[in-house]
C-alpha cells in the first residue's frame, strides 16, 4: 500500500498531462474511424460510372431530389427516383445520378446537357466523367469521384478530333461516289457539269 501511494506521489497526475492523454486518445480514435471509413467506402472513379452497385458502397449524395412520387416509385422498382421539372429519374448508378443532376442544375455546367446525354446514351463512362470534371462550375461534387488523369483526357480529345476527320473524309468519299458527282466532269476534276451535246438540225426539202 505504501509503495502504491509513494509511486502516485512521485508521479502526480497534473491537469496538463490529463488533457494530453485525452487528446491523444481522441486523435487515435479519429484516425481509427477514418481508416475504417476508408476501408468501408472507396472513392469511385470513371470506371465505376455505370456500375449498378457503386451507389450502395458510398455515402448518400450531398444533393438529392426526392419528389412526391419518389417513395411509391422506390417501393415499386427498388431504386431511388429523383425529380426534376416534373420528371422522375431512376438513380441506379453514377451515370444516372449525374444525368439527373445536370438536368436539374444545368446552370452549373459550361457545356449543354446534350453533350452528356450523348455519352449517357452510349454508356461512355470515361467521357461522362470527363464532362462533369471539365464543365462543372461548383466547388464540391455532389458525389466525389477520382479525377480523370490528364493523359486520358488528352487521349480522348485526340480521338475525338480523329473521328471528326474520319467523318469529314467519309462525307467527301460519299460525295465523290454519289451518282450526281459522275455527271460533273469526274475525270478532269472540273466542278462544272459538262455542256449538253447539241446536234445540227437536218435540212428538210430543198
Amino acid at each position: 500500500m505504501y509503495d502504491l501511494w509513494h509511486s502516485c506521489c512521485e508521479y502526480p497526475i497534473t491537469p496538463s498531462v490529463t488533457i494530453m492523454k485525452i487528446l491523444s486518445i481522441l486523435l487515435f480514435l479519429a484516425v481509427s474511424a477514418f481508416g475504417h471509413s476508408q476501408e468501408k467506402y472507396s472513392i469511385p472513379s470513371w470506371e465505376d460510372w455505370t456500375d449498378k452497385e457503386i451507389l450502395s458502397k458510398i455515402p448518400q449524395p450531398i444533393v438529392t431530389g426526392y419528389g412526391n412520387l419518389s417513395d411509391s416509385l422506390f417501393t415499386k422498382y427498388g431504386i431511388p427516383f429523383y425529380e426534376s421539372s416534373g420528371e422522375y429519374f431512376a438513380i441506379g448508378s453514377l451515370a444516372d445520378y449525374y444525368y439527373w443532376f445536370i438536368k436539374r442544375y444545368n446552370n452549373l455546367f459550361i457545356k449543354p446537357i446534350e453533350v452528356y446525354e450523348y455519352y449517357y446514351a452510349t454508356s461512355d463512362s470515361l467521357n461522362m466523367a470527363i464532362f462533369v470534371q471539365e464543365n462543372y462550375k461548383g466547388k464540391h461534387y455532389p458525389i466525389p469521384f477520382k479525377r480523370v488523369a490528364e493523359k486520358l483526357i488528352e487521349r480522348e480529345s485526340a480521338s475525338f478530333v480523329h473521328e471528326k476527320r474520319q467523318d469529314v473524309n467519309k462525307e467527301i468519299y460519299i460525295h465523290r461516289d454519289h451518282p450526281i458527282y459522275s455527271t460533273v466532269g469526274r475525270s478532269t476534276g472540273s466542278s462544272k457539269p459538262p455542256s449538253p451535246k447539241t446536234s445540227t438540225p437536218k435540212k428538210v426539202g430543198n
